[in-house]
């Protein structure tokens, strides 16, 4: 992706089922293993802040910035896996 991209401006975030079924989602008693795996493949597009706040939410936000390195301190680009709150996610509808 990096290879490809390189001439964007990339804000990576999962996508819905990209990694499993609906039952291998995050149950918020543990670490999902799929989030430090992504962090480290996605540190070259986030600030250290949003790659934090990822590791720990599972979720970031990060100012906008081109390639250029130009940033818009008003805009935030706010990147969050609904696959938490997915309404067929069996697992955690039984673990509720």
């Amino acid at each position: 992706m990096q290879k490809n991209l390189n001439q964007w401006r990339t804000f990576p975030l999962e996508g819905n089922h990209d990694f499993g079924a609906v039952i291998n989602s995050q149950d918020f008693n543990s670490t999902d293993p799929i989030i430090p795996f992504l962090a480290n493949y996605w540190k070259v597009w986030l600030d250290e802040a949003a790659l934090q706040e990822f590791l720990v939410n599972g979720f970031y936000t990060q100012k906008f910035s081109t390639t250029d390195g130009t940033v818009y301190d008003k805009v935030n680009v706010i990147a969050i896996n609904t696959e938490a709150c997915y309404n067929a996610n069996f697992y955690l509808m039984g673990n509720r």
